[in-house]
């Protein structure tokens, strides 16, 4: 081959992985603590959680780092709209949003939290480790009786539908389904 050829070849390769990368771009971030959920509230507002009790809120470009509720590590993070949200994470903590502030809410778990969504302001749930499963109704967080001992990940609220995806630790449970009419 020709060296001409083969010179050509690499620049073109090179101009084109120059392009995959432009389309990245890194945003200035007020801590260096570990992020690990983020959820829009608004076309422009996003929230973001992390270790530490780490909170950071966008308004337009720029991210702030807020005072911190607590200490421990912030799994998930839900926004209702852009006055009311929800986080959870280790060791069962639970904190919301009330427009101004993040405060502590009362957990009936001390299991880590992976996971927290609302479908509408009074109805949410939050599931985590080893099968836990919290439902918020009535103002209250109520655990759900478990029938598995993975650790479920993520979940998600539709219609009377609970949908939650985990771990294949335990049985092979990757996806549970639960009816929302029961009365916890």
């Amino acid at each position: 081959m020709n060296i001409r050829l083969i010179i050509l070849i690499l620049l073109a390769l090179l101009l084109d992985i120059g392009n995959v990368r432009s389309q990245w771009v890194s945003e200035k971030c007020p801590t260096t603590r570990n992020l690990n959920a983020i959820c829009f509230s608004d076309g422009n507002s996003a929230w973001i959680v992390g270790n530490n009790g780490t909170i950071l809120t966008r308004s337009g470009n720029s991210w702030t780092e807020l005072k911190k509720t607590t200490h421990k590590d912030l799994h998930s993070v839900f926004m209702i709209d852009k006055n009311s949200g929800w986080a959870v994470g280790e060791k069962g903590t639970i904190i919301y949003f009330n427009g101004s502030d993040w405060k502590e809410s009362e957990s009936p778990t001390d299991k880590d939290l992976f996971s927290v969504f609302f479908n509408e302001p009074q109805s949410g749930i939050a599931v985590g480790e080893n099968g836990t499963i919290i439902i918020y109704a009535d103002g209250k967080w109520n655990l759900v009786e478990k029938n598995t001992y993975a650790n479920l990940k993520t979940a998600a609220i539709v219609n009377n539908e609970i949908l939650m995806g985990g771990g294949l630790e335990y049985a092979g449970v990757p996806i549970m389904r639960m009816d929302n009419n029961k009365t916890y």
